[in-house]
């Protein structure tokens, strides 16, 4: 038996901690069978992200994201800079679902300002039975903590530009080689 005594279903249920405001925990409080509740509205949410053509789309729109940061710094507009940044970040949640993309991780360093953050990832490519794996590391020095939120949701945007052009590569390969890749 599953928790609540409900039968298993696509590999059983797990319990899951979250806290919410008071609104949706008064709003999940009228709700007769809060899991079933959640589970059906949200599955469909989150199937749309794993895999397929929107996690192309998120990829695509990070690589975007990344060129315009790029182009940005270099003329100097730095209020664009903060505004792509801050957009890459509000969809780093979605990327996230896209479980064949890269992944990516950021290190702060608790020292008093200025100082450096990390921010890197790794991509795994499977061809036939070889594995390739493609990381990335920039670290970047920010003065406040304002700058420490740009530094962060610009590294990541490019770190996942910089992955999906390797993903880009290995696709590309795979056919030019009529290799079954996977």
């Amino acid at each position: 038996m599953a928790l609540g005594g409900r039968p298993k279903e696509e590999g059983g249920h797990k319990p899951l901690k979250i806290s919410v405001d008071d609104f949706v925990y008064t709003a999940l409080n009228k709700v007769e069978n809060k899991s079933r509740f959640i589970e059906e509205t949200l599955r469909p949410i989150l199937k749309q992200f794993d895999p397929g053509d929107v996690c192309q789309v998120v990829s695509e729109i990070y690589e975007k994201i990344a060129q315009e940061i790029i182009q940005a710094t270099k003329k100097g507009k730095y209020d664009k800079v903060a505004a792509l940044a801050a957009f890459a970040n509000s969809l780093e949640d979605y990327r996230k679902l896209c479980s064949p993309f890269s992944e990516t991780y950021f290190q702060r360093d608790y020292s008093e300002y200025p100082h450096r953050v990390t921010v890197g990832g790794g991509l795994d490519v499977r061809r036939g039975d070889e594995w390739r794996t493609s990381c990335y590391k920039i670290i970047l020095e920010v003065e406040d903590e304002g700058e420490e939120e740009t530094a962060l949701a610009y590294g990541h945007a490019l770190i996942n530009s910089w992955l999906l052009d390797q993903q880009k590569a290995m696709s590309t390969s795979c056919y030019v080689s009529k290799k079954v890749c996977s």
